[in-house]
């Protein structure tokens, strides 16, 4: 008699490994949790399945019943996942969210997922168990990719560190060319996707920067070109093992050289420079004369030394025509010496996830960091709030941000009716709200998913739970019921909550609003359609007479910049991040962290301003006219976010990013005009002449510069246009 649901057709997955005895021992040849499909029924309890996915043999294996559920199972073993907290040992080791580990066992009572964690920076691979609710599916995997976990080609594993013996070439758009160099740093996933590839044997790696535009890359690649040790590259330091004897005199064993070019890198031979204490000394090296040095901490001045080399070798490369190697050379080098170990996988780290691996070493080193921003942006809204991904964990976890907005919570919401537009998947501050003593709030969210997860987390806090790993305990609510339907409704200590599926212009909303909060901020005021927002709200009435704005208004300040004067990391983080370039291109857009104040050649003023307690205007234009401070090179202008919450709170985010305690979630923007700098001398007088259409989804905004005293101006530029953030 056939078990119930396993019939021909059925969807089957195994609850443990199945094996067979070849006379020598057992071996595995289909994973626990892995997929199949029953094509037969056979005798005494055995199904014949058929699994995608075999260590060796045929795909179809004689399974009894016993083995088989038809329910998929929540792990498999072999699928990858990410931390979705930060967990913390006695030991003072932390893995973060977002870390990646491969699933290998699970632990019954209490269900636990024992996982392979992946190298994260100077952090090594290493199993530890966490509980499912520690756990979310990773992000960023290829289409169709499944890891049979088992023995991979080469002596393999999943979340093996491995190093490229030879530079990768990939067919791009504009050609053939170089996405991994010689020395470049990956991770072993798994089997590759393509079946040609599993037939070659090769495995399924993740490089951490394609030389050629910067990003991540899955490449199926062979054994025989990975080594699980760094080879010599350009940049390293060696230390050397055997005397070295040259015509006017010797280096003895023990100095430390660095590798200056290699034969990998397209030049005619490798070269070790080496300083004896008097004078530096060039050679070609033989095997055994030197050993790679792991980098070791140092001091700062060691550290400035060390920046300093990689740099000069940087413009070598600039000469010699090759720019795109400073990629790989500076990936081999700068994490290790500034503390990130290979610099590994850091950006999987949530924390960084609009800055992925270089916002560490900006944030860690408190540099600046400059990233180009398309010219025809998004606003982040793509037209209303509907599709906007505001990064609301961010939000929480950015106290430059949630402090003055609770604080200017605290002084208004009691007793009101709120509106909170773009709640997000906890119904932040519709939360402060009621807090506060808010009669009521309605929350509009258009996200399925955010809707979804503010409903789990209400869901939490009905029995007593926080739901949300990010969401802090003075923020929680005591939910006393919760009604789902078209609306959610929930009730929480003498005040009401409705999450409100939908986007807030096409709603019907009841009116009589007398607070209204949002947070539909960018890094520039208009950029997320925040104007057409408030005033499709106010012009369709539904706002009480005495309503009080939360933000009250917010502005875009702008001020002209002088040349930017950048630290030597700085320089190599801008190499990194621009196809080993150290250029900042003119007539260009980037998006700032860290950007320096003292590189401003006058007081910030706004270029646009969006009064959201009075209505704001849609199309604005100025004229802004600065005085130099001081003496300066005039190439461009900064801008940056400022919001006024009440008369007392505000938000300032280049404040945010100056302070060496503090940071903020948002960016600034740094536009470069010049491609030749104009000298001015202090007291100057320059023109911005700003406008601001805000009607428009995604807002447009246009900047032109001129100088000279009134009546003399002279322009520097065309005007420099863009949209959206």
């Amino acid at each position: 008699m056939p078990k119930e649901g396993l019939v021909v057709g059925a969807e089957v997955f195994p609850i443990e490994n199945l094996t067979v005895n070849d006379g020598i021992s057992s071996k595995v040849v289909v994973r626990w949790g892995a997929r199949g499909e029953i094509t037969e029924i056979l005798e005494k309890g055995q199904y014949l399945v058929h699994f995608a996915e075999v260590a060796f043999g045929s795909p179809k294996v004689a399974v009894s019943g016993e083995q088989l559920t038809t329910e998929a199972p929540e792990f498999r073993q072999g699928q990858w996942m990410q931390l979705s907290r930060e967990i913390q040992f006695r030991s003072k080791r932390v893995m973060r969210a977002g870390q990646p580990g491969v699933v290998r066992d699970l632990r019954e009572d209490p269900l636990q997922v024992l996982l392979r964690l992946a190298p994260v920076g100077a952090v090594d691979a290493g199993d530890v168990c966490v509980f499912p609710s520690d756990l979310q599916p990773m992000q960023g995997l290829p289409a169709d990719f499944a890891n049979f976990c088992g023995l991979l080609p080469g002596g393999f594993a999943p979340g093996d560190a491995v190093f490229s013996l030879a530079d990768i070439v990939v067919q791009a758009p504009e050609g053939k060319s170089v996405a991994v160099g010689y020395g470049d740093v990956g991770m072993v996933f798994g089997d590759p996707i393509n079946h040609e590839s599993r037939l070659k044997g090769e495995l399924l790696v993740r490089f951490e920067t394609r030389q050629d535009n910067g990003n991540p890359v899955f490449l199926s690649v062979n054994p025989s070109s990975l080594s699980r040790t760094q080879p010599m590259a350009a940049g390293r330091h060696v230390e050397l093992t055997k005397p070295l004897r040259f015509a006017d005199g010797a280096v003895e064993s023990g100095h430390i050289g660095v590798v200056v070019q290699t034969t990998a890198d397209g030049y005619e031979g490798d070269v070790i420079q080496v300083h004896d204490g008097s004078k530096e000394r060039s050679f070609q090296p033989v095997p055994g004369s030197f050993a790679l040095v792991k980098e070791a901490k140092l001091s700062k001045q060691e550290l400035q030394a060390r920046l300093q080399e990689l740099e000069t070798l940087a413009q070598m490369n600039d000469r010699a025509g090759k720019t795109k190697r400073n990629v790989s050379m500076l990936e081999q080098n700068v994490w290790a010496v500034c503390g990130f170990g290979s610099g590994l996988n850091l950006s999987f780290l949530t924390h960084q996830s609009k800055w992925p691996r270089l916002g560490s070493l900006s944030a860690d080193n408190k540099c600046l960091t400059l990233k180009p921003t398309a010219n025809e942006g998004l606003d982040g809204t793509l037209g209303g709030e509907s599709t906007v991904r505001f990064d609301h964990e961010a939000l929480i976890g950015d106290e430059t941000r949630v402090a003055p907005y609770a604080a200017a919570i605290r002084n208004a919401a009691e007793g009101r009716k709120v509106l909170d537009i773009g709640t997000g998947p906890v119904c932040f501050l519709a939360r402060l709200c009621l807090r506060a003593g808010a009669a009521s709030a309605d929350a509009v969210e258009s996200s399925e998913a955010s809707v979804r997860r503010a409903k789990q987390c209400f869901e939490a806090e009905v029995q007593g739970q926080n739901g949300a790993s990010f969401l802090p305990e003075w923020a929680a609510l005591d939910v006393s019921s919760l009604q789902d339907g078209d609306e959610i409704c929930v009730t929480a200590g003498g005040s009401s909550l409705r999450l409100l599926r939908g986007v807030s212009t096409e709603l019907q909303l009841p009116g009589g609003y007398t607070m209204l909060v949002h947070e539909i901020l960018g890094d520039m005021a208009g950029n997320e359609d925040a104007a057409l927002v408030v005033d499709d709200i106010r012009k369709r009435g539904l706002l009480a007479s005495d309503c009080i704005m939360v933000p009250r208004s917010s502005s875009t300040l702008l001020a002209p910049t002088g040349s930017l004067e950048r630290s030597t990391l700085e320089t190599l983080i801008h190499r990194l991040g621009h196809n080993g370039d150290a250029t900042v291109m003119p007539r260009t857009r980037y998006s700032a962290r860290r950007f320096p104040p003292a590189a401003l050649l006058a007081e910030p003023q706004a270029m646009e301003v969006l009064d959201f307690q009075n209505g704001p205007e849609l199309f604005q234009q100025r004229c802004l006219e600065f005085r130099t401070q001081r003496d300066g090179q005039l190439d461009g202008v900064h801008m940056h976010l400022h919001v006024d919450l009440d008369d007392v709170n505000c938000i300032d985010v280049l404040d945010a990013h100056s302070k060496p305690d503090t940071d903020s979630s948002w960016n600034t923007l740094y536009l470069r005009l010049l491609a030749e700098p104009v000298e001015l001398s202090a007291d100057s007088r320059v023109l911005c002449r700003c406008t601001a259409d805000l009607s428009q989804r995604p807002a447009r905004y246009t900047v032109a510069l001129s100088v000279g005293e009134d009546g003399a101006e002279r322009e520097l530029c065309e005007p420099f246009e863009w949209s959206g953030g």
